[in-house]
């Protein structure tokens, strides 16, 4: 059974509301984020139907680096939209991978669904491909998001429950564990008895 883990060692997803009249984007930059996509893609791609949203913080820090938003929640076709952002400079490095994995993974702990997607403006949805060796691309709609006065093509990728179970859910595991259980665990595993032997 998989558990709607909202951080790491070094990230968390803090639950966000933002005041009435301020858009989640206003609230990232206000936090200091000045690379965010254009609020026009932003809100087409991130706020639109939410059923939670987060920002990302650093733990070391306490410093605001991201945000990630579940939309267009479907619960009778059994999938739902997720979206999240790093800051890169701010995130550090991995800090992107992990909130990649919080999100998938609190998304299918949280509601009975079989795949999540993700839209995206960006032609590669690289930090996907890098975790998991694979492409997970859906399709591609033509010029279907206006951004800053041109059309953009957006691109889904989607990633399913057998996939996340079998590949996803131990990965991050490990990155909520403390060193000690990490330790502990391997421990235990090593001084297990094969089946059918004696201790």
């Amino acid at each position: 059974m998989l558990f709607p883990h909202t951080k790491t060692r070094r990230t968390l997803l803090r639950h966000a509301n933002p005041p009435e009249g301020v858009t989640a984007h206003d609230l990232l930059l206000k936090a200091g984020l000045n690379d965010l996509p254009s609020a026009e893609v932003f809100a087409a791609l991130y706020t639109k139907e939410v059923s939670a949203q987060f920002t990302v913080e650093r733990q070391d820090t306490d410093q605001v680096v991201g945000y990630v938003s579940f939309h267009h929640l479907d619960l009778s076709g059994r999938h739902v939209r997720a979206s999240f952002y790093t800051d890169p400079t701010a995130a550090g490095t991995g800090v992107g991978a992990e909130v990649m994995l919080l999100t998938i993974n609190y998304a299918f702990a949280m509601w009975n669904v079989r795949k999540i997607y993700f839209w995206t403006a960006e032609p590669d949805f690289q930090i996907l491909h890098t975790t998991f060796d694979t492409d997970h691309k859906e399709a591609t709609l033509p010029e279907h998001l206006y951004d800053r006065g041109e059309l953009r093509d957006v691109h889904i990728y989607a990633v399913y429950r057998e996939f996340w179970e079998e590949h996803g859910a131990d990965l991050l595991n490990k990155l909520v564990q403390t060193p000690l259980e990490r330790r502990n665990a391997a421990s235990t595993d090593s001084t297990e008895t094969p089946s059918g032997e004696n201790s």
